[in-house]
């Protein structure tokens, strides 16, 4: 993680792209890159263990997508819970891509989510359809899964991020955990459901 100067830093910088300064913008990726890289390595390794250049592709999509929100982030909490919803996003239409191309026959360049698992890549959508059901039900508990399951951020650093205790995090999470593993079980039948909603121990992993 950074030190406190480099928070201090992305602070100043975020406001100062946030305000149309293009320079701030450029400066902020060397002081996130390792940070968002954790964060899509967390990601990764579910779907394709070691998977070191899909992470380097996944935090360059995700901060794109993070520029062309024209840098609005309020502090350097809003911007990594934004850097994890970017990284779900680009996965969920990887995913889809996939399924539309489902059945044609592969490049060499194809990108890495097409070559994933069927299984894994129709739990990523189930996924994306129920989150929103979510969130209507418990939004903290929404967060939650957003910070712990696709950012990879620890207990701590999402009470940290959410302003609440790191136990009223774990409660969260398990909730959100049974939530989720119930409602795609009975929707989809996704065997894949076990592996990538309830593998998660209630323990930190560090």
């Amino acid at each position: 993680m950074s030190d406190g100067s480099d928070h201090q830093d992305l602070s100043v910088l975020l406001r100062a792209a946030s305000e149309g300064d293009a320079r701030a913008a450029e400066a902020i990726i060397p002081l996130v890159y390792d940070e968002l890289r954790a964060m899509a390595r967390a990601k990764l390794r579910r779907a394709r263990p070691g998977a070191t250049i899909e992470a380097t592709a996944l935090v360059h999509d995700a901060y794109v997508r993070l520029l062309g929100k024209d840098m609005q982030f309020a502090n350097r909490r809003h911007f990594f819970f934004a850097a994890g919803r970017a990284m779900h996003d680009v996965l969920c239409e990887r995913a889809r891509r996939a399924d539309q191309r489902a059945g044609a026959e592969q490049g060499a360049q194809e990108s890495a989510a097409a070559t994933e698992d069927p299984v894994k890549r129709s739990t990523i959508l189930a996924m994306e359809e129920a989150l929103p059901r979510l969130q209507a039900v418990d939004a903290r508990a929404h967060d939650v899964v957003m910070l712990r399951f696709f950012a990879g951020l620890t207990f701590e650093q999402i009470a940290e991020t959410l302003d609440v205790t790191p136990r009223t995090i774990e409660r969260d999470w398990r909730f959100a955990r049974t939530w989720l593993y119930d409602a795609l079980r009975s929707e989809h039948g996704l065997s894949g459901v076990a592996t990538l909603v309830a593998s998660d121990n209630d323990s930190e992993a560090g």
